[in-house]
């Protein structure tokens, strides 16, 4: 144990077990069946929220961070959260993401699109489709612009990526 001088609560988990700096309920963060780290941060954040913060910062090299931060940025609003950034890269490439501006830019009716978009165009374990290799050769401005757009709801912007793809790589809908 040491001590480190901060009015800021830290609270570390690994397994079912949990220690704070501070005297606190830890229920909220153990037991967690979250074995990684991509997900199981979010439940730090979830209980930092529900402890009274308001802004949130996360470091993270992993676009799969980002995703999630995105899908849980509602459910953490609504708890009080204000602010979620997500700290990434070091020296001349560190990058500050304002996960809350994201969400007030894609709109908050294509939250749940995120997770598809990352899937279909930039997922780690996503490399191809039907054994052919995703390769989108530029596209990819294609489909950040088609999920932008503020008419398409979700289910016409599956569509209309589906019907890409198919293009993209010569096959036919089924």
């Amino acid at each position: 144990m040491c001590d480190a001088d901060t009015t800021s609560t830290i609270t570390v988990t690994r397994g079912d077990n949990a220690i704070s700096n501070k005297v606190r309920s830890l229920d909220a963060v153990v037991p967690c069946s979250h074995e990684e780290a991509d997900t199981r941060v979010f439940v730090h954040a979830r209980d930092a929220t529900s402890q009274g913060s308001k802004s949130i910062t996360i470091k993270a090299n992993d676009t799969d961070v980002v995703v999630i931060a995105v899908l849980t940025m509602p459910s953490l609003k609504e708890l009080g959260l204000e602010k979620l950034w997500i700290a990434s890269g070091q020296g001349a490439s560190a990058r500050w993401i304002p996960v809350h501006e994201m969400i007030s830019l894609i709109g908050p009716e294509k939250v749940g699109d995120i997770l598809f978009f990352h899937a279909f165009t930039g997922c780690d374990v996503v490399s191809g489709f039907g054994g052919k290799v995703k390769n989108l050769h530029g596209r990819y401005g294609t489909y950040v612009k088609m999920l932008l757009q503020p008419s398409r709801n979700s289910a016409t912007l599956r569509k209309k990526f589906q019907m890409m793809t198919c293009r993209n790589w010569r096959t036919s809908l089924s």
